[in-house]
């Protein structure tokens, strides 16, 4: 839609022919253009991908865009032993297992002890909650341990089973909330 300096974007969709809702900001206002729900515009104003894309090649910024990657690819192949220096800078920084062709530095498997650590240090900080979750988890387990002890071989103890995930729900909601607030 709009790859140029940010300072220009608000003026570059106003010029298409975006109108602006009333107290809008900025960002708001170019989220705006994204949502065909959100949006306004005046007849005529390029609003789907292709007529959007064509506006966008057509403007002065795709210009801007190309004389700044022939730029780039010029000086590149200018200073060629400077982009071999990079490779070989990117090439040194894998560790023992990482493939060469990946954009990572570490294996698969170091990520994801990274993250296993990463993880452990997480709960570990919030000790009380990490205690008492382990105490609940304890004690439920122990309150389903005896009520399964005798159940009966029918279908109902097939529904109680289902209804036992329910309390893993309230788990999952809550920690999935720790991390988007």
């Amino acid at each position: 839609m709009f790859f140029g300096p940010t300072s220009e974007a608000r003026k570059y969709f106003e010029n298409l022919g975006f109108k602006e809702k009333a107290r809008q900001t900025t960002p708001d206002f170019l989220t705006g253009c994204t949502d065909e729900y959100e949006r306004s515009f005046a007849e005529g104003t390029p609003h789907n991908p292709e007529t959007m894309a064509r506006a966008f090649l057509d403007s002065k910024y795709t210009t801007q865009l190309n004389a700044e990657i022939d730029t780039y690819q010029r000086t590149i192949s200018e200073n060629k032993h400077t982009y071999d220096d990079f490779q070989t800078a990117v090439s040194d920084s894998k560790t023992k297992g990482a493939s060469q062709n990946s954009v990572y530095s570490i294996p698969y498997h170091l990520q994801v002890w990274a993250l296993m650590q990463r993880q452990f240090a997480m709960k570990w900080q919030d000790k009380f909650t990490l205690v008492v979750s382990w105490c609940t988890s304890i004690v439920v387990a122990i309150l389903l341990g005896t009520v399964w002890l005798n159940l009966p071989k029918t279908s109902v103890s097939y529904i109680f089973n289902s209804l036992v995930v329910a309390l893993e729900l309230v788990a999952s909601i809550s920690e999935s909330q720790l991390y988007y607030c």
